[in-house]
This record gives C-alpha cells, structure tokens and sequence, in this order.
C-alpha cells in the first residue's frame, strides 16, 4: 500500500511539472518590435458566451479552448457554432515597450470590442447576440495606436461576434477571424500612407 501511495505522489508531481513547462512554453515575451512586425497567433484561448469577467486579467484561462484566431472562419468551427464569444491572450513585455505606444495591424471578419488590461480601446463593428444588432465588418488591414501598460503582463481580450445572417463577402479573399500584428507606431503610420496612395 505505501508503495502504491509513493507511485501515486511520484506520478502526480511528475504531471504538475510537465504542465508548468507547457505552460512556460506557451507563455509569449515580446522584447522589441521590429518593422515586420510580430503577429500573434499563439497563445490565445476562447470563451464561448458573454461574459464581462473575460477581460480582466486574473481571469482562470484554463478554462478557456486554445485556439488561433488568425485562420479564417470556416476553420474555427467553434467561434462559428458560439455566435459570440472572447479571445483572451496574456503576454509579457520588456520594460523597453512598457508604457509606450505602439503600433498594431487588425484584420477581422465579424464584429469586435477589443480590450488591453480590462479596458475597451477600440471597437469595429457592433458586438451583439442578436443578428438586427449585430454590426459585422470584412476588415483587411486596419491600422491603430495601441498604448502599452506599465507592468511587465498584458492581457490582450477581444469580445467577438459572428451571425452568417449578417456576413458577406467581397473581393475574392476573405479575412481571417481576428488577427493582430504589433509593429513600431511609426510603421504603422507608413503603412497608412501607402495604403491611401
């Protein structure tokens, strides 16, 4: 029996350790940010539902589904069936961007209210469960300031929507689900001035 009682508590803790070196895996640390910009597309864990807690920060996200939003809709079966739902993603910065202003790329096919630190700072389109409501936008490239916060962790939370009653397409391509690329502010300001050109 202590034998059996020994296995248990090896197996256990050898568990708990494999999970906390997953989850220092998964964990993103963004140092500096370079002209090409860094797009995130790792990390990012959905609610299905509506809910305000999900923007805030100690928010227990392992209850969350991982998921990668930057792929299109029709690959997300999920976000589809939710009709609304968050994104959460947590990063850590360097103490280089904390506090500063940067720049950041949004494409999207739906509706968004996108929040950093618990606070809205942007919305594109109307976020709602119901469809007459509901305000969807096709967005390819969508260029913002996004002001960092002071401490080393970041919570990025993103309220979505999708009706297919609501949606349409245009063009021959279609934009993934949400996609964000953080760049230098002043990169962002170049890409403005050659997309209006």
């Amino acid at each position: 029996m202590k034998h059996l009682t020994l296995i248990a508590i090896l197996v256990f803790s050898f568990s708990i350790k494999l999970l906390s070196q997953e989850r220092d895996r998964s964990s993103i640390y963004i140092k500096e940010l370079s002209s090409e910009g860094i797009k995130l597309d790792k990390g990012w864990t959905f609610f299905p539902g509506d809910n305000p807690d999900y923007a805030k920060y100690y928010y227990a996200d392992e209850r969350g589904i991982p998921v990668n939003p930057t792929l299109v809709l029709g690959q997300l079966p999920l976000v589809r069936r939710a009709g609304i739902g968050w994104f959460r993603l947590k990063f850590e910065i360097d103490s280089s961007l904390r506090d500063k202003t940067i720049g950041m790329m949004i494409s999207q096919f739906g509706a968004t209210e996108i929040y950093l630190n618990g606070e809205l700072i942007l919305r594109l389109g109307k976020v709602s469960k119901n469809y007459k409501e509901e305000k969807t936008q096709a967005i390819y490239a969508h260029a913002v300031n996004l002001k960092l916060g002071a401490g080393k962790e970041q919570l990025l939370a993103v309220r979505y929507s999708y009706n297919q009653q609501n949606m349409y397409r245009y063009g021959f391509t279609v934009p993934p689900c949400f996609r964000i690329v953080l760049r230098p502010s002043n990169e962002n300001i170049n890409k403005m001035a050659l997309m209006a050109k």
